[in-house]
């Protein structure tokens, strides 16, 4: 990405199984991060890019 880009990746465990995250930050201007977006899923698939999976 850029150097105002980041993608945060997170993983939240729950009793039926795990949500993962990926959220969008943004750093504007001034130099404060903001939330762009953000998006949940329980397919891991949809949230993490296949490049940063962990492979066991």
């Amino acid at each position: 990405m850029t150097p105002r880009v980041r993608f945060i990746f997170s993983t939240m465990n729950y009793g039926k199984g795990p949500v993962y995250a990926r959220i969008t930050a943004y750093r504007l201007a001034g130099g404060e991060w903001i939330t762009y977006y953000f998006n949940f899923n329980t397919d891991p698939n949809e949230i993490v890019p296949a490049q940063v999976m962990c492979k066991d």
